[in-house]
């Protein structure tokens, strides 16, 4: 009359049950609250871990220009991995408005670091339904901008930066084209005087 079912396919089917919450735990990583944040004065730069923030200020190359006092007093004053990539983050976009000449009034803007290609191509598909084809992201939407810290460069960076404020300057968003033209003459430009 009960349930027959003998013990050792219970213990099997527990075993199973803690394997896939295992194996899928790394999963949860990016969409849990693991998530560390570093406030610049205009970014929010979301992190998992502490080697993916180092990866991802080894990869600027990119420092306060001379065209702002202030960043040179800042940086001089700066030590450690943490200023010294806020100094880094603040100056490009920094730069990337005066490329634009564009200042708009907005909330900052969140990049969010993930680990690897594996994890950028999982959000990625999680948010858009498709394959992942691309190294980096702006979502209007979220105001993020999405990298991967093994597979960043200054102009990635300044590219995605170009479109989260030319996306908020104007009252109505700017045609896709136009966005990222604007976008692509950031990059090529990012390193004039």
């Amino acid at each position: 009359m009960g349930w027959k079912i003998p013990f050792r396919k219970i213990v099997v089917l527990m075993w199973m049950s803690i394997l896939v919450v295992c194996l899928t735990h790394s999963c949860w990583a990016v969409e849990s609250d693991a998530w560390k944040t570093l406030e610049t004065q205009f970014t929010k730069i979301q992190y998992l871990s502490q080697d993916d923030l180092k990866h991802f200020h080894d990869s600027l190359n990119f420092g306060p220009g001379k065209w702002s006092a202030k960043r040179i007093i800042e940086s001089q004053g700066s030590s450690g991995l943490e200023s010294s990539l806020k100094n880094k983050v603040d100056a490009m976009y920094e730069r990337v408005q005066d490329i634009l000449d564009m200042r708009p009034k907005m909330a900052a803007v969140r990049i969010r670091v993930l680990p690897d290609k594996k994890y950028l191509t999982r959000e990625y598909e999680s948010i858009y339904k498709a394959r992942c084809n691309v190294r980096s992201w702006y979502l209007y939407e979220a105001n993020t901008i999405y990298i991967n810290s093994q597979d960043i460069h200054e102009g990635i960076l300044a590219h995605e930066m170009g479109h989260a404020i030319s996306d908020h300057f104007l009252v109505i968003r700017p045609p896709r084209v136009s966005a990222e033209v604007w976008s692509m003459y950031v990059e090529a430009h990012l390193f004039d005087d």
